[in-house]
């Protein structure tokens, strides 16, 4: 009801919720291991992440859903 966007936008923003659920808690094991000691790569993922997130919701959310009627 509150969500007024496409349903590929939500999909993204459902899919990227899920794909860092390990970031959010340390029960949930994830790639965190792998980028332990790699601080660069840690900021270069991060960036990407936030580019291609950025681009996606963009390119989702460019066309609203219309209002609807009462």
């Amino acid at each position: 009801m509150l969500f007024r966007g496409r349903r590929g936008l939500l999909a993204l923003v459902a899919l990227g919720n899920l794909a860092n659920l390990s970031l959010f808690s340390a029960a949930i094991p994830g790639p965190e291991a792998f980028l332990a000691g790699r601080p660069l790569l840690v900021v270069s993922l991060v960036a990407l992440q936030i580019v291609v997130t950025l681009i996606l919701t963009g390119v989702l959310g460019r066309h609203p859903v219309p209002a609807r009627r009462a």
